[in-house]
């Protein structure tokens, strides 16, 4: 893989750059595929704002993907990065080695990029990781734990974050309960990425089999099959639940269990048994200071994100109950 280190010695990363360089013009082999590796220090003074190296992809980075002409190419700049890789390579694969969310329109506007993989920051492990992934050896089974937005102007804190409004002393939280996938579910607006979302190798079926309410608790029976022809995989199975709406305000829907199947090879298939305690479904009344259920309808939703899921019961409680005072 070519890695590329924000905030590496420019020497090294050009010396980098002309190696490839020439290993590609000169050599008349080429090979099939590519792996490109942007990795984002964690040291950087003000993070996730719309400037390149933050949350926006780096010019250089940019560079690095798209085909540019050779004509042009400036001695010991950075344009000497291999530019060539999305017209070069038949397969193309980005690998995000960072450690939180970035604006993606930049990879996205690419042809020629045939997957992006998310690593996250798992520290010296990682190169073992992900060369497991890429060569099939393990397959990709983890989820976001936040939502990509389509726009950095789309997070609600985009404004005033960092330096953003000039002021670098004090930040305002104003999203309130309505944190992460519950801030777009309620303002109903599309995502890149939502919240649990994550690919595999193969595919899914998920069906619920059972909700039963056995003493405080609710239990969902998930049968969960692995549908592709080739590979095994794992999948997570995701419980989201919307209160009646009415009482306290509230969010749409609030993820309220999960569970991991085992590794299940093609045509293999596992049931899974969520338990969910009643009283983790409560919300704060203020004016009688206390955690209460409110009655009415709780909708049970079972998929594999936020944005992918179906009706999988409805369990409605007769009169309110007062959980903890």
């Amino acid at each position: 893989p070519f890695w590329l280190f924000e905030g590496e010695v420019q020497a090294d990363i050009q010396a980098n750059a002309i190696q490839t360089e020439t290993h590609i013009r000169g050599d008349d082999e080429i090979t099939e595929t590519r792996h490109f590796l942007v990795e984002r220090s964690g040291s950087v003074n003000f993070k996730r704002v719309p400037v390149d190296g933050s949350s926006k992809m780096p010019d250089a980075h940019m560079d690095a993907i798209e085909p540019f002409n050779y004509d042009e190419m400036v001695p010991f700049s950075t344009a000497y990065l291999p530019g060539f890789l999305a017209e070069k390579y038949a397969k193309l694969i980005v690998v995000l080695n960072i450690g939180g969310v970035i604006d993606t329109r930049e990879l996205r506007s690419i042809q020629g990029i045939n997957a992006v993989v998310l690593t996250g920051q798992m520290g010296n492990i990682t190169g073992l990781t992900v060369a497991d992934l890429l060569t099939g050896k393990a397959q990709p089974s983890g989820k976001l734990t936040d939502t990509w937005a389509e726009h950095y102007s789309d997070y609600p804190s985009s404004e005033g974050f960092s330096g953003n409004d000039g002021d670098l002393c004090d930040e305002y939280y104003t999203e309130g309960i309505f944190v992460g996938y519950r801030y777009y579910d309620r303002k109903k607006m599309d995502v890149l990425f939502p919240f649990g979302f994550g690919l595999s190798y193969t595919t899914f079926d998920m069906e619920t089999v059972k909700t039963e309410v056995e003493g405080g608790d609710i239990l969902v029976s998930i049968r969960v099959r692995n549908t592709g022809s080739e590979y095994s995989g794992r999948e997570v199975a995701q419980i989201y639940v919307s209160a009646p709406a009415k009482g306290p305000v509230k969010p749409w829907q609030e993820l309220r269990g999960f569970a991991k199947t085992r590794l299940l090879a093609p045509g293999e298939e596992e049931n899974l048994r969520v338990r969910i305690k009643a009283a983790s479904l409560a919300s704060f009344c203020p004016k009688c200071s206390a955690w209460a259920l409110t009655d009415g309808d709780y909708i049970f939703r079972v998929g594999n994100s936020s944005r992918n899921t179906h009706v999988a019961a409805v369990i409605h409680l007769p009169e309110r109950v007062t959980v903890k005072e």
